[in-house]
């Protein structure tokens, strides 16, 4: 029976990712494909990174928003604490939510994402491109498999 491996590409590219993370998805990534080279396999196996599919265009707006929701959690621990005024505060986070509210920032937003990183965004382009990627794998696998 012929079947497709998808090797978990989540955050695209392993230099895409903080350091400390880079070896383990390394490896997961690498332990995913590894029963596609074994000899029982050859024919009716393949692996297909998916990391290549990642959009990175969403990846940047999600690390804007990623960090906005952490300077928004210190700034209201510095409040309660009264390290920072409740108006500075508030500047603060606006001017860096207004670069993320710009229109075109919005719309990749919108018309690209609807889940978390972990699920590729929701991004229907990049299952699309995923899934088109498993096709033609399925293709390059043995006529006697299929």
């Amino acid at each position: 029976m012929p079947f497709v491996i998808g090797v978990m590409g989540t955050n695209g590219p392993i230099d895409n990712l903080e350091p400390r993370y880079q070896p383990i998805h390394a490896e997961f990534r690498k332990a995913m494909a590894a029963p596609a080279k074994l000899p029982e396999f050859q024919g009716n196996v393949i692996a297909v990174q998916t990391a290549p599919y990642w959009d990175m265009r969403l990846d940047a707006v999600a690390k804007k928003r990623d960090a906005l929701n952490v300077r928004k959690r210190q700034l209201e621990q510095a409040i309660k604490k009264g390290e920072v005024g409740q108006d500075d505060a508030a500047a603060e986070l606006s001017e860096i939510a207004a670069e993320l509210a710009s229109p075109e920032i919005q719309g990749l937003w919108d018309r690209g994402a609807s889940n978390a990183a972990y699920h590729y965004f929701g991004c229907g382009k990049t299952m699309a491109l995923i899934g088109q990627a498993f096709a033609e794998g399925l293709q390059s696998i043995s006529p006697a498999a299929r």
